[in-house]
């Protein structure tokens, strides 16, 4: 009797765990970026920068939970990077960072360049358009990050004030406090 009540017992305990996928819309805050992957930079002041996918992670659910810290098992994503300025390395960190949401909802990334992070979980993002002269094209369905939502900004010495996210192609620009910006010029396996 104690072991058929165990075995009840512990389907319904592990039945409780629910699997939380990426839904389609959720990929393209990281499926533009493979590690080793090199990502060249132009300023309009004739500076490179290169940004270097140092690792990614994606783990789809299983359906295995820790039920003592929660019944979702949910799909997780991560980007980290390095970067150099002409061919000094000069940081490290995650780029993106991201879970699925629970209730078909999007799931919205932490995305960080130089310590400016975007996590605003309540916020709308509106795309807009976005021309580089580095490859004279237009984006189109691109995101502005700047100080009016990205309220986190762990290090004023790099002195970020926006970065622009395309779903084509990932970041495609972003800029400093000194007028500075940078565009997207190419990739490099």
């Amino acid at each position: 009797m104690n072991k058929t009540l165990l075995a009840i017992l512990a389907t319904l305990i592990t039945s409780c765990c629910t699997k939380v996928e990426f839904k389609k819309n959720d990929y393209f805050w990281f499926d533009k970026y493979e590690k080793g992957e090199k990502i060249i930079f132009l300023s309009d002041k004739g500076d490179y920068d290169t940004i270097e996918i140092t690792e990614t992670v994606l783990n789809k659910p299983t359906g295995d939970c820790n039920l003592m810290v929660s019944n979702y098992d949910r799909a997780f994503a991560r980007v980290d990077y390095g970067i150099k300025k002409d061919t000094f390395k000069i940081h490290d960190d995650y780029f993106v960072q991201q879970s699925a949401e629970l209730d078909n909802k999007d799931a919205i990334p932490v995305l960080r360049l130089f310590n400016m992070e975007f996590n605003d979980f309540e916020g709308a993002l509106i795309p807009t358009s976005t021309k580089l002269s580095t490859l004279d094209k237009e984006f189109l369905e691109c995101y502005v990050f700047d100080s009016r939502n990205c309220a986190m900004n762990y290090n004023q010495n790099f002195g970020m004030v926006k970065f622009i996210w395309s779903r084509e192609l990932g970041l495609i620009r972003y800029e400093n406090d000194k007028g500075e910006s940078w565009e997207f010029l190419k990739k490099e396996k």
